[in-house]
């Protein structure tokens, strides 16, 4: 990660500070303005953050503690030890290979948090397309990323690129009879340019063995 992002996110959140910076990562500190609108419904307000930026990034990702106490526990997007969940790790992962800097990651990812939760408190509702926890998170980004009707055809599209190599004169995975480069293989092809094709198989295994323990125990229950 270069010095010059930092740089810019002290630019551009003045109220944030370096507080110790590590072999492995930076860690900042400090208070974060959140003014936002979105349906009429207006944020201002500030949080006292704690913000991991890994220098390996994208490799690692950033992580972010709210140590105000303003976010309650029992949000559901805050983790059991008090980490913020952002967003699916394969969605900042992407971002980040495609050149995303700390700063929009400040704005995109941690900004677009906290208004969610003012939002969240006021209405019930979240403003923007929120992911499940769990093995879904990851599977309705991909089912989003290439246009999928469900969750079962993504996981199948999932196999069978995890099993195959990209060639883009063969079917596409999606079963739409067309040739791979002439339906999904610009998004495919995309993946494999920013590198994060592996991580796109790491995901897929996780899920078929989360899959897999999941027909285990109902297959035991009925024993």
């Amino acid at each position: 990660m270069a010095v010059d992002d930092l740089e810019k996110l002290f630019s551009d959140y003045p109220n944030l500070y370096l507080a110790e910076e590590t072999n492995e990562e930076f860690i900042i500190s400090g208070s974060l303005r959140v003014n936002k609108i979105f349906n009429d419904f207006h944020v201002d307000k500030e949080y006292e953050v704690s913000l991991y930026i890994p220098k390996c990034l994208p490799q690692q990702l950033p992580y972010v503690y709210e140590t105000s106490g303003k976010v309650s526990d029992s949000y559901s997007h805050k983790y059991t030890d008090q980490k913020l969940c952002l967003g699916t790790d394969i969605e900042i992962f992407i971002d980040f290979s495609d050149g995303m800097s700390i700063t929009k990651w400040v704005n995109n990812y941690v900004i677009s948090y906290f208004f969610s939760y003012e939002y969240f408190i006021r209405f019930g509702e979240y403003p923007f397309e929120e992911r499940s926890h769990g093995i879904s998170g990851p599977l309705e980004f991909y089912q989003e990323y290439f246009e999928l009707t469900c969750l079962s055809d993504t996981l199948d599209f999932l196999k069978k690129i995890h099993n195959k190599s990209y060639r883009g004169h063969l079917s596409c995975p999606c079963n739409s009879g067309k040739k791979t480069r002439e339906c999904h293989g610009e998004k495919l092809l995309r993946l494999y340019k920013l590198g994060v094709i592996n991580r796109v198989f790491v995901d897929y295994d996780i899920v078929l063995q989360e899959v897999k323990k999941y027909n285990e125990f109902n297959t035991n229950r009925t024993k």
